[in-house]
């Protein structure tokens, strides 16, 4: 990845961490979005996910939130290139658990096992209400890299959600060897994770311990 200076920003961070060392957990809270508005026509989907991936190689597991269909929702999704699978099964499209604006979540990917070649997470979102969302996905490589990302799909700011940004905060990982420090969120400089707004993102506490980063609408 390409990285670019932070004030200047992206809808896209990853966390560089010395060494690779296996990840143990990684949590991150953020509040659901304002709505977006009803003229909404340039392509409409909205994703919000932190997810994690391997350092080389395809695939990714996240809690997602998603905007289709005029309503928020939330699911979780592994993919490993074209092939996708969802929790609650069949949850793609916007047919996840629903949420509204204002309401806070937090979302969770837990290394559970491990052995050779064989890795057991848990992801999904916390709260007696998603417990349909918790999935449990095994890989054959570890997935140590972290990622933030807002995924719009339509160009037009004036589309997104009014409001000024939404931050992901709360934003812990602990690693290893009881490593519960350490690291720095990065954002990468492809053109494609920026909007025309003077700021597309930037770091406001760094690290993994209560870290922060917002992505702006405005």
């Amino acid at each position: 990845m390409t990285t670019t200076a932070q004030s200047q920003g992206s809808y896209y961070a990853f966390l560089d961490m010395p060494n690779d060392p296996l990840l143990h957990e990684f949590t991150t809270q953020w509040v659901v979005p304002a709505d977006l508005p009803q003229k909404n026509t340039s392509g409409g989907d909205f994703f919000l996910w932190n997810g994690i991936g391997p350092s080389s190689g395809v695939g990714l597991i996240q809690p997602v939130l998603e905007w289709r269909n005029g309503h928020w929702s939330v699911k979780t999704v592994h993919t490993t290139g074209s092939n996708y699978t969802w929790t609650p099964t069949n949850s793609q499209n916007g047919r996840g658990i629903r949420v509204s604006a204002g309401e806070v979540l937090t979302a969770f990917i837990e290394l559970k096992q491990h052995q050779q070649n064989r890795y057991v997470y848990s992801a999904g979102f916390k709260g007696d209400k998603f417990s349909s969302t918790i999935a449990s996905v095994t890989t054959t490589v570890p997935y140590n890299q972290l990622i933030l990302c807002l995924e719009p799909y339509g160009t037009d700011v004036s589309e997104y959600p009014n409001q000024p940004y939404v931050e992901m905060k709360n934003i812990n990982a602990t690693f290893e060897g009881d490593i519960k420090s350490g690291g720095n969120w990065s954002m990468d400089s492809k053109e494609s994770y920026k909007r025309a707004i003077p700021v597309s993102g930037s770091v406001v506490t760094d690290g993994i311990s209560n870290g922060k980063v917002r992505f702006y609408f405005q």
